[in-house]
């Protein structure tokens, strides 16, 4: 899922299931914490810009 934070690198988390990203500083600075994906919006106030399918090219 990526956001645009309104700064140069945005923001980009991985979807778990059940309305849930892993995202990193989102609880803990330097830590990976499950939460809720609408976390970023409300607590960074960045803007949801989508998402995009897992792409591995070179994957077994």
């Amino acid at each position: 899922m990526f956001w645009t934070t309104g700064s140069r690198a945005g923001h980009v988390a991985l979807y778990v299931g059940n309305g849930k990203i892993a995202s990193n500083d989102i609880e803990t600075p330097g830590r990976i914490s499950i939460v809720p994906a609408t976390d970023i919006e409300t607590k960074w106030g960045a803007t949801y810009l989508g998402w995009s399918p897992p792409y591995f090219p070179q994957g077994g």
